[in-house]
């Protein structure tokens, strides 16, 4: 459920930097940034169906990481084509 997720403070990012590190992991779970009916499996036909409000939390924050001089490694778990527990009715 993407409504119970960890959003990352502003504080880490900066904690982060703060460290010296130059490099952060961002694990997303792809179906988290979707508008879909979440009481069932996904379709193939809604992969795309993408909620703007949540992928502008993500570029916000891949924005304020490159702003404290870090690399952002984007991890986008299961995402379709790349896993084999998507979760699809039908093969994608």
């Amino acid at each position: 459920n993407p409504d119970q997720g960890r959003p990352t403070k502003p504080a880490y990012i900066q904690w982060i930097a703060d460290w010296g590190f130059d490099f952060v992991r961002v694990p997303i779970s792809y179906p988290s940034y979707l508008n879909i009916d979440r009481s069932r499996p996904i379709r193939p036909d809604e992969v795309l169906n993408f909620d703007e409000s949540r992928l502008e939390k993500v570029d916000a924050l891949v924005e304020r990481a490159i702003q404290h001089g870090l690399h952002v490694s984007l991890n986008l778990h299961r995402a379709p084509g790349f896993c084999i527990n998507a979760g699809f009715e039908e093969p994608y």
